[in-house]
């Protein structure tokens, strides 16, 4: 198949979650004899609009910058980007778009008429200009149709606008996106609960809508660890990118609530948050907290293999949460937040709290310090799981892909 992939972001340029998965599909696809095209937006040539053609793992990619005229806004309206994409993808027969942000929200309605097109809703974009309904001033998200807390969330970026005018273009750019996924073929989501809330946000058709978990991006070692006893020393491990919007600095504040000699916290990982560290070494008071720093597959093996419990307490709604599979794969056992697809695959003996909660979270560790029961129970739960990894994943695109394009043809 003659495949294009689009994305707003791709590395090395940048790497979060959905940059990943879609750098270990397209690996994947590219194994399996597709001819394989990328289109991602850029930072590099931000304000010159320039196209980069460039070969990421043998891969053809071509990072797209924003012109001077074309900042980000709630609109996203680019012609120049949509006609670029149209004709660098003018031989594709089928397009999978996995994020609008730093491209433009008519992709779709551009190439659909030529080829399928497939979305992959990896967050919540197209329901929020922040990208995952969490509100930096703690105002509550409100249900499908209103839009009057999001035009005050978004008020200071979006001056001289008034309140009253974002709501009419936050109504708008809600209607424009039930379009924009409407004219694909299918819109894809990692898990039952992102696809639950973006049904709840947005008129879809669930007749398209189909699950695909992206499995792990990256081969991991299961490691052995020791049975850990009641009332020994916690060895808690924090992964993945490092923000508050992570539960970062919840962790370490619950860390500073148990005596200084009950844990250790490790953090593993990019400090996303301008201040992170100076802004832990705060809040830590005698706590034990030691910076890992990014790591790659061994020194994340290697980190599981000294740690007891993974922590994971986002306060964004994960769509699905690649670090909890991680944890899975390396034997290592863990807690999560109540927000969002982690906690549906957690296994009996782990835990799920609540989300902005250091309290709550620090009752419960000190709780487990004094009965690792449930530790020991969810070990051995963990230690027979069978997590999906990257080729289940392809396989189920390429499944995916070919019945579209059968559809196409019929």
């Amino acid at each position: 198949m003659k495949l294009g992939l689009i994305a707003a972001r791709y590395p090395p340029e940048f790497e979060g979650g959905s940059e990943r998965v879609v750098r270990a599909l397209a690996r994947g696809l590219a194994a399996r004899g597709h001819s394989l095209k990328l289109i991602v937006g850029s930072d590099r040539a931000a304000g010159k609009g320039a196209l980069v053609r460039e070969r990421v793992d043998g891969i053809e990619v071509l990072r797209l910058g924003l012109a001077a005229d074309e900042a980000f806004d709630l609109e996203l309206a680019r012609p120049r980007i949509e006609a670029a994409v149209a004709e660098e993808f003018a031989d594709r027969e089928l397009v999978h778009l996995h994020h609008w942000a730093s491209l433009s929200q008519r992709l779709v309605r551009t190439l659909a008429p030529r080829r399928p097109v497939l979305v992959t809703l990896h967050d919540l974009f197209a329901t929020c200009p922040r990208f995952f309904r969490s509100s930096p001033l703690g105002l509550a998200c409100p249900p499908r149709g209103r839009f009057d807390s999001c035009a005050r969330c978004i008020e200071r970026e979006a001056a001289p606008a008034t309140p009253e005018q974002l709501e009419v273009r936050l109504a708008a750019r809600a209607t424009d996106f039930e379009r924009e996924i409407g004219a694909a073929a299918r819109w894809i989501v990692p898990s039952r609960s992102q696809g639950e809330r973006i049904a709840s946000l947005l008129e879809l058709d669930p007749a398209r809508r189909e699950l695909i978990a992206p499995g792990l991006t990256r081969a991991l070692p299961r490691v052995p660890r020791p049975v850990r006893a009641d009332g020994d020393f916690l060895r808690l491990l924090h992964f993945g990118n490092l923000c508050g919007e992570k539960g970062t600095l919840d962790l370490v504040e619950a860390l500073a609530l148990l005596p200084a000699d009950a844990a250790e916290l490790v953090l593993a990982g990019r400090a996303l948050s301008p201040g992170l560290e100076a802004r832990v070494e705060q809040l830590r008071g005698k706590a034990r907290v030691r910076f890992l720093g990014p790591y790659d597959a061994a020194g994340l093996a290697s980190a599981a293999a000294e740690a007891d419990l993974a922590l994971f307490p986002s306060r964004a709604h994960e769509s699905y949460g690649l670090v909890l599979d991680e944890a899975h794969a390396l034997g290592l056992p863990a807690w999560t937040s109540d927000r969002g697809a982690p906690r549906e695959r957690l296994v009996a003996g782990e835990r799920c709290l609540p989300a902005g909660d250091p309290a709550a979270w620090a009752r419960a560790l000190a709780e487990l310090a004094r009965d690792a029961r449930g530790l020991r129970e969810a070990a051995r739960h963990v230690a027979s799981l069978s997590v999906p990894g990257v080729d289940d994943c392809v396989s189920a695109h390429e499944q995916l892909y070919a019945r579209t394009l059968g559809e196409r043809a019929a």
